[in-house]
């Protein structure tokens, strides 16, 4: 757990000042996934509280589960350091604000930021909410890119290695006929995938990974964000979450006004994909409640549609 004091020189080297003594609560932050979350509380003075949470994010610091089966290329702290200080943009998209980072030898790998009000999106059962979301990730979509300045950021590139990495990964963790038959389509997946034009995505836009409160939807947890198909963030947020046909639709209508045939395909080449990631995360990883799906099925599925099987 990072101490006051390393935050303190953290804050003091970057010339940070929150208006306030920084206390460290004693409780981890209900949000903690894979890294060490801590709430913190600023004391001003005629002023309410500030709310912060800190995320570590040395490999050490990770709960034991994440730290035992994540992939380790996978591991760079300044991706998610680098997307909220350099690539976000807060005001436009209401995303969470970074007061201060760190990722050096000397003071380790964390970054201060709002605390942000609200539940996951996941724990929503109105239908008002995962709209509003559809259509907050439209907007952040239609920005496009990263600007000259923040290429630097080490993002993931979704490129034909990556996604047959995946592949490899997900047939020597998961001996089944099923798979082999996905596997044996996967070109098919892969050409959709590449033919879809690249821009900045968030990676890992799970239902869980998105804060609503209100009128605000809040993107958290950016350790994937990459250059891909901006599909792969819609099917991320819809998956697994038990629409019905026509929910779907309405949800992709939040997100898109022209839906056609040719979407619903590309969209379906990102659902493979991401289900082949889950199946090639680990040989000895159970996804956590939230995720945990039949993802075969899911492959399988997608791959049919897309070979034009009933």
């Amino acid at each position: 757990m990072i101490s006051a004091p390393q935050l303190d020189a953290g804050l003091a080297a970057q010339r940070v000042e929150l208006g306030g003594a920084l206390r460290v609560d004693p409780v981890p932050s209900r949000y903690s996934t894979s890294y060490a979350l801590h709430d913190l509380r600023v004391l001003r003075e005629d002023e309410p509280p500030l709310a912060l949470v800190v995320k570590d994010l040395e490999w050490a610091s990770m709960l034991p589960e994440a730290r035992r089966t994540k992939p380790r290329f996978l591991y760079d702290p300044s991706r998610e350091i680098g997307v909220y200080r350099h690539v976000l943009d807060r005001e436009a998209l209401g995303t969470a604000r970074c007061y201060a980072a760190v990722d050096d030898d000397d003071r380790g790998s964390w970054i201060l930021l709002e605390r942000v009000p609200g539940v996951p999106l996941v724990e929503v059962g109105d239908r008002e909410p995962w709209r509003r979301a559809m259509r907050w990730l439209a907007r952040f979509h239609a920005r496009g890119g990263v600007d000259r300045d923040a290429r630097s950021v080490p993002l993931l590139r979704h490129d034909e290695c990556f996604y047959r990495m995946w592949m490899d990964r997900a047939r020597r963790f998961v001996p089944d006929p099923r798979l082999t038959w996905v596997a044996a389509r996967y070109d098919t997946v892969v050409e959709r995938l590449l033919a879809q034009r690249p821009t900045f995505i968030h990676g890992e836009l799970y239902a869980s990974n998105v804060l609503v409160d209100g009128d605000r939807v809040c993107a958290i947890d950016w350790e994937m964000a990459g250059i891909g198909p901006a599909l792969v963030d819609v099917a991320a947020l819809t998956a697994g979450a038990g629409w019905n046909a026509a929910d779907q639709m309405t949800l992709l209508r939040a997100y898109r006004d022209d839906i056609d045939a040719e979407l619903l395909r590309d969209l379906d080449a990102c659902r493979a994909y991401l289900a082949i990631q889950w199946l090639g995360w680990s040989a000895s990883w159970t996804p956590p409640l939230e995720h945990a799906h039949d993802w075969l099925a899911v492959a399988v599925a997608a791959t049919e549609r897309l070979a034009g099987r009933p």
